[in-house]
């Protein structure tokens, strides 16, 4: 492939964001999609690169005026989806972006800055699949399972 064309099993096929936090009483005067959504809308517009399609919605208002609670999906034209959630009623902040394509997963925690991506092993791709192995005489499923991780998929973390 050239190298000035983008890798195409490097697109977004499902992309997956959550950022909650507690009440922090401020930002009253509009509701958590103008609040916190709008940031995650504005990365998963960046990743996907491609005409929205279709878009899903639904809120709930909680302590009273704006929505404070919102799932959204967004399907994009390219086949991309995007379910992103945002809610300012949590007991906990979570900010994180989860996105799946061809060639994996990247899972990025905003709120403690580490990216963790999840590749296919060469084992992976070019040995028996794991389920192929799990499927012959006397397969022993336990030290399956432990090389999930490690054997068939590759997980490199980084600190952002």
């Amino acid at each position: 492939m050239p190298s000035h064309l983008p890798d195409s099993s490097l697109a977004p096929r499902f992309v997956e964001c959550y950022r909650i936090s507690p009440f922090r009483f401020r930002s009253l005067d509009i509701g958590v999609v103008h609040d916190l959504m709008i940031h995650d809308l504005e990365l998963a517009l960046a990743l996907v690169e491609s005409p929205i399609h279709s878009v899903e919605a639904f809120g709930i208002s909680l302590m009273g005026g704006h929505e404070d609670s919102v799932q959204a999906r967004i399907a994009f034209s390219n086949g991309c989806v995007a379910d992103i959630s945002a809610s300012r009623v949590h007991p906990e902040p979570r900010r994180v972006l989860t996105s799946w394509s061809a060639s994996g997963c990247v899972h990025v925690d905003l709120h403690s800055r580490q990216l963790k991506a999840f590749r296919p092993s060469k084992t992976l791709l070019t040995g028996p699949t794991p389920l192929e192995l799990a499927a012959a005489p006397g397969a022993d499923i336990e030290q399956l399972k432990q090389k999930v991780f490690g054997d068939f998929i590759t997980v490199h973390e980084t600190e952002i």
